[in-house]
């Protein structure tokens, strides 16, 4: 007899892509009992930022963490992006803003961690600060002050694996079975 394991499927930054999130999730036959994670930045630059908040707002088992355009949303720091979101989101869109401030900037379970942005090695995701989670202006400014020479995962050491967005590439970033950046920049074609 087969026993169902539930997987925890995590994708990176949507960006308001929900054709290329459906594509992304046929691909991988998501069923009813996965746990959906996305890395954060489900809206801005794409065309329906509106059902992609749907889904993950009305799909049982899914969670999203914030990214640093949620946070723009929820303090009012709307820059065109934001606006052309506003406008796409239009009567939904302060109710949507209240459902971003209820977004973890984390989630963590026994097999994974995942943020949009960054954490710095060694420090517990609850003590982490949310500007460097999330990749304010202002978080990776720390970063760079804290790793000058490189990057904050190429000094991550814990055997639970990390999972992040934020950063576009053309390509995933595998690193060792324990890290995975995952922003392969749907708006942008990718």
């Amino acid at each position: 007899r087969l026993v169902k394991v539930q997987r925890t499927i995590v994708i990176g930054d949507i960006h308001g892509c929900f054709d290329e999130l459906q594509e992304l999730l046929d691909k991988v036959d998501l069923r009813p009992d996965d746990l959906l994670v996305s890395v954060g930045d489900l809206v801005d630059r794409g065309p329906e930022p509106g059902e992609v908040v749907r889904l993950f707002r009305e799909r049982p088992n899914s969670i999203a963490v914030a990214g640093n355009h949620e946070r723009k949303h929820v303090r009012g720091l709307l820059s065109y992006t934001q606006e052309v979101t506003r406008l796409q989101l239009g009567d939904g869109y302060a109710e949507t803003v209240d459902w971003m401030r209820t977004l973890p900037y984390y989630f963590e379970n026994e097999h994974v961690r995942v943020v949009h942005a960054a954490v710095v090695p060694g420090i517990p995701l609850a003590d982490q600060k949310e500007e460097v989670l999330c990749g304010t202006t202002s978080g990776e400014r720390e970063l760079n002050a804290l790793f000058p020479d490189g990057h904050w995962y190429d000094h991550y050491t814990d055997a639970k694996p990390v999972v992040f967005g934020h950063v576009t590439a053309d390509e995933p970033l595998v690193r060792d079975g324990r890290i995975f950046g995952l922003d392969t920049g749907a708006c942008h074609g990718g």
